[in-house]
């Protein structure tokens, strides 16, 4: 999991840097993004590194404000203290309080085909349930949020009974509305995302 956020972090942050070039070119405007990045402290015991803050768009806003990065890390850690003094560190990490780190779909929910869905199920399953198999065909290890309409069945095929449900509703259809049903579950509606 941490290897995974560690990818998408760079992926995003790239994306954001083209965003910010791709405005300045294209509009003539300034513009800059600053991220506050934390790397991870190399130990093996999960602990967080020291915060950096990165700052990439045009060069003007980009030179103003590099010099205040130093400024920008105090803050956040002076942030972070307080966070983690009132209600614990748990506050402050992602993914904790029984809360997963959820992958994002490789693009739109809408835009996906139903191969791209049935391979992005059950890696959401893994994420959230913490298991490495989803336990398809058993009730107790059914999430909760797992729409009650949809068998707890292998996704790679459409299990449902024959029937008006299964004529209104195509399997790719049942398929994102698994992913919705995560997402608002956890409160974190990525599917509108993209």
């Amino acid at each position: 999991v941490k290897l995974e956020r560690q990818k998408q972090q760079k992926r995003l942050l790239r994306k954001l840097q083209a965003c910010a070039q791709e405005y300045c070119l294209r509009l003539g405007e300034e513009c800059a993004v600053v991220a506050s990045v934390r790397s991870s402290g190399g130990g093996s015991s999960g602990d967080l590194g020291p915060r950096e803050v990165q700052v990439f768009g045009s060069k003007s806003f980009e030179e103003i404000l590099r010099r205040h990065t130093n400024e920008m890390q105090v803050v956040l850690d002076e942030k972070e203290k307080e966070s983690s003094s009132s209600s614990g560190l748990d506050a402050v990490l992602p993914g904790s309080q029984g809360v997963p780190v959820l992958p994002l779909p490789p693009r739109d929910l809408e835009a996906m085909n139903g191969n791209e869905l049935k391979s992005y199920v059950p890696l959401l399953l893994r994420h959230c349930m913490g298991r490495s198999r989803p336990m398809w065909g058993m009730d107790e290890h059914r999430p909760v949020w797992w729409p009650p309409e949809i068998p707890f069945q292998n996704v790679r095929m459409d299990t449902r009974d024959p029937g008006p449900q299964r004529e209104k509703q195509t399997w790719s259809s049942c398929l994102r509305q698994m992913v919705r049903a995560c997402f608002l579950f956890f409160g974190c509606d990525r599917s509108e995302e993209r």
